[in-house]
């Protein structure tokens, strides 16, 4: 990857994570307190959120047509517009448009930059150079605290999020200014059908089901059954983060060692017992330290999708990272309004579920994907 675009990529990644996670960090508590956002609405809304994902497998057909570099510029306006949207909204309705849009935008980015990533990495750095780029995501979580600490109160969370709408804008138009010519294009973009490809589409539904339990309802139960303020939510988020950043870089350097399904089976596990502690536990104290623990298992996207490097040839990583991203926001879609109905009735036997779940992907990492590992030389070379 050339210098221009490797720089453009990784300050767009990391402008658009400062974006997410401003509006995750404050959008349960303004949903509870200023809405009065019931669980089954709250489901509901999520789900709402993830569906422009659900639709990513599109992106895989157009890959073949449209250059990477298009598709990156255009995923920047998406998600401009509807940050200035959501920044800008009084009513809820216009709030969710905004959202939707955004995620919309987000879904395309996300996706191609992955791929451009991918598509330029040999397979036995593929786990190590896609930890790398996504922890700066987590690391964008200190600027979302400076910007909470010191930039909300006399600017306002309105300007803040109009102002990072507009720098997304432009990092888009960046991104298509400085991406040299020969790296604007994939030649032919396929959707694999390969049986090796099973337990890449499982685990991306299964982490999407897991993850759309977590992001709706655990921020949820702190905010509505204990209490949690503002500057609560915002700490536990932060330091979430900063343990994500850190998990990213424990995977990256342990998979340049080790088989990364071995570590991936050792993460699903930590998630099982994880998610019967929030099953179980009633204290505000251990259900933080629980939030934590998630978040610093929270790099299993990084092996799963370095996955595809070994076994799909790069003009197929397109297609075939669209359909996995299609699928993980299919559990997206679905799961948050069925937990609502259940967190409705019982608000934590949900989290049950999500320990099911990590139990099921724990099975499929031990039982699939160690050998393509091993086979394919899972250590740099």
């Amino acid at each position: 990857m050339g210098f221009n675009t490797a720089i453009v990529i990784s300050f767009s990644y990391f402008l658009v994570f400062v974006s997410q996670n401003l509006w995750r960090a404050t959008f349960h508590n303004y949903a509870i307190d200023i809405y009065g956002i019931t669980p089954v609405q709250m489901g509901m809304a999520f789900s709402l959120i993830s569906l422009p994902g659900l639709f990513s497998v599109l992106i895989g057909f157009l890959g073949g047509k449209v250059r990477l570099v298009v598709l990156l510029f255009f995923s920047s306006c998406f998600m401009g517009a509807g940050f200035i949207i959501y920044g800008t909204g009084r009513v809820w309705p216009q709030i969710l448009g905004g959202i939707v849009i955004l995620h919309l935008g987000f879904a395309i980015f996300y996706l191609t930059a992955n791929v451009i990533l991918l598509s330029v990495t040999i397979p036995n750095q593929a786990v190590k150079k896609l930890s790398l780029m996504r922890s700066l995501g987590p690391l964008s979580g200190i600027a979302v605290a400076a910007f909470m600490l010191f930039a909300l109160t006399p600017f306002g969370y309105s300007t803040i999020l109009v102002t990072l709408g507009c720098l997304v804008l432009l990092t888009g138009v960046a991104a298509y200014a400085f991406t040299p010519l020969g790296q604007r294009y994939l030649p032919q973009n396929h959707i694999s059908l390969d049986r090796k490809l099973g337990p890449y589409y499982a685990l991306n539904f299964l982490n999407g089901c897991r993850s759309g339990l977590f992001k709706t309802f655990v921020l949820y139960y702190l905010v509505s059954e204990f209490g949690f303020q503002l500057k609560f939510t915002a700490a536990i988020v932060l330091l979430g983060n900063l343990m994500t950043f850190m998990g990213y870089q424990i995977c990256g350097r342990l998979a340049a060692r080790h088989n990364p399904a071995r570590i991936l089976s050792f993460i699903y596990l930590i998630l099982v017992v994880n998610f019967l502690g929030f099953y179980y536990f009633k204290t505000p104290e251990i259900l933080s330290v629980l939030y934590l623990t998630d978040s610093l298992v929270f790099c299993t996207p990084a092996i799963i999708d370095a996955y595809l490097k070994f076994i799909s040839k790069d003009r197929d990583l397109l297609g075939n990272l669209s359909a996995g991203l299609t699928l993980f926001h299919l559990g997206g879609v679905v799961i948050p309004p069925l937990g609502g109905l259940l967190y409705a009735r019982n608000n934590t036997g949900i989290f049950f579920f999500g320990s099911l779940f990590a139990l099921i992907s724990l099975w499929i990492s031990l039982s699939s994907m160690p050998e393509i590992f091993k086979r394919n030389g899972s250590k740099p070379g």
